[in-house]
């Protein structure tokens, strides 16, 4: 296996819209504004005296274009794998992601340099942008102290892709043991919150251990 690869994990409840997504080889990437933690992608949430600066770049109608598919960067987990026992982590996220372990798990293996660079200057429909997350400590009780530091740094179409890190790839250090990775995607439909795109790079499919 080539270490320019990834392994991403999406654990999945194994629902009738999960297997019609696996049919059509497509994943599906959600407006951040729907996603369960209030503190994540805190950026979108905030007012319009907080990052004043920093939006002047990363404008409403950006934000209100982008969407986004989460997965697990399994090939950390494994590092910790004892033979074929599973990590702490993975049973977590069997038990949070995926139905109490009745649900499924799709793999992919994806090339590292596959996802383009994504800048201001070039953002459309055409480009995505695949990162890892930056776990910060204190951001769930203290996400105005954590974000102010942000305050001093002068963002600029040259340095984009580090505003989208800072706002969308940013969760309290508490789920550091997930690993996750995010796939940005930009869309002009602004009336659906979900976008379907082509995602063929399915290695395998793992089945819970209480899977119908």
């Amino acid at each position: 296996m080539s270490t320019n690869n990834y392994i991403l994990r999406k654990y999945v409840s194994g629902s009738v819209y999960d297997l019609e997504n696996l049919a059509k080889r497509q994943i599906n990437c959600v407006a951040p504004k729907l996603f369960n933690d209030p503190v994540d992608t805190y950026f979108y949430y905030s007012d319009d005296n907080c990052f004043s600066e920093s939006k002047k770049i990363l404008t409403p109608q950006i934000m209100d274009s982008i969407r986004i598919s989460c997965f697990i960067n399994h090939k950390n987990i494994l590092k910790k794998r004892n033979k074929d026992k599973l990590t702490a982590e993975e049973i977590l996220m069997w038990t949070h992601y995926a139905n109490s372990h009745k649900g499924l798990c799709f793999e992919y293996q994806v090339a590292a340099d596959k996802f383009d660079y994504l800048d201001r200057n070039s953002f459309n429909e055409n480009k995505t942008f695949l990162s890892r997350i930056y776990y910060q400590q204190d951001l769930a009780t203290d996400f105005e102290s954590v974000f102010s530091k942000s305050e001093d740094e002068v963002y600029t179409e040259d340095n984009f892709e580090e505003l989208l890190k800072t706002c969308f790839f940013t969760k309290d250090k508490s789920f550091e043991y997930e690993n996750e990775m995010r796939l940005l995607k930009y869309t002009k439909n602004l009336e659906k919150d979900y976008l379907p795109i082509n995602f063929d790079y399915l290695k395998r499919i793992v089945f819970g251990k209480r899977c119908d």
